[in-house]
């Protein structure tokens, strides 16, 4: 039954207004708060923030599985009282741990960018 309704939500697209409330259900069971602002993803958890496009809807699962990772992996920028990483738009973004920075377009599907990350969980230096 439960993989008969993932794939009914598969079908409707990462578009449809209930794929957005499955999503934003399963968030909620993480403790994180989502929402979609002015064209953009929020989702909010405690002081911590993550700005998606709308193009990477179906990251949304992903992001809130690996939370914490991102929190410790990458440096987020300081807005009023929430640290907040905004893949919302084209950004340079830095790793706490090398220093390093990468450079994150919109159009790069969240999957897509964690594909190009080793196994460690490090980024890969080419």
């Amino acid at each position: 039954m439960l993989r008969a309704l993932k794939n009914c939500l598969l079908k409707a697209g990462p578009n449809s207004a209930v794929v957005f409330q499955a999503f934003r259900l399963q968030a909620l069971m993480r403790g994180i708060r989502l929402r979609k602002t002015d064209g953009v993803i929020v989702m909010t958890k405690g002081r911590q923030r993550i700005l998606l496009s709308p193009r990477d809807t179906i990251s949304v699962p992903f992001v809130g599985h690996l939370w914490k990772l991102f929190f410790d992996t990458i440096e987020g920028v300081q807005r009023g009282e929430c640290r907040v990483l905004d893949f919302s738009q084209p950004a340079l973004h830095r790793y706490r741990r090398t220093g390093l920075s990468f450079f994150r377009h919109p159009s790069l599907r969240m999957t897509a960018w964690m594909r190009i990350r080793a196994p460690t969980g490090r980024p890969r230096v080419t």
